[in-house]
């Protein structure tokens, strides 16, 4: 059986708190319809702590500036859900400038946090694909 690794920052939350845009559930939803083996990893933006106070008073008036979706509650490490049967990594990235790149460090310990724990599964994906690019891997 084929294994196709989506990787995404929009997907329902387990918390239902975000549900992100339906159209990522609904492609995994078939894909396992089909027989693939399906994951995801969602990647959430993890900020200090003051950012979210910030969010608790003035939430909906960035929501209305940006059109961007701000968290109360992110997770300080990843954590494993199902929805429909898809088994969901959601995998925080700490960011301290808002719109700044990732650094080396925090993408470096995710993806050795995600091979590991893909490697005590035996998941290893024929296909990745995200929001742009499809990575082919036989």
């Amino acid at each position: 059986m084929k294994s196709i690794l989506l990787v995404t920052n929009i997907y329902p939350m387990p918390d239902k708190s975000y549900d992100g845009t339906p159209v990522c559930h609904y492609f995994t939803k078939e894909w396992k319809e089909m027989g693939y083996n399906v994951k995801v990893v969602h990647f959430i933006t993890r900020f200090p702590r003051i950012f979210y106070l910030f969010e608790k008073l003035f939430g909906e008036i960035i929501k209305a500036k940006t059109g961007n979706v701000v968290f109360t509650k992110v997770p300080n490490k990843y954590i494993k859900y199902s929805l429909d049967e898809i088994p969901i990594i959601l995998m925080p990235l700490f960011k301290l400038i808002p719109h700044s790149r990732f650094s080396n460090i925090v993408v470096g310990s995710a993806l050795k946090s995600l091979l590991k724990e893909f490697e005590s599964e035996q998941f290893y994906p024929d296909i990745i694909t995200g929001l742009r690019k499809v990575f082919n891997l036989n």
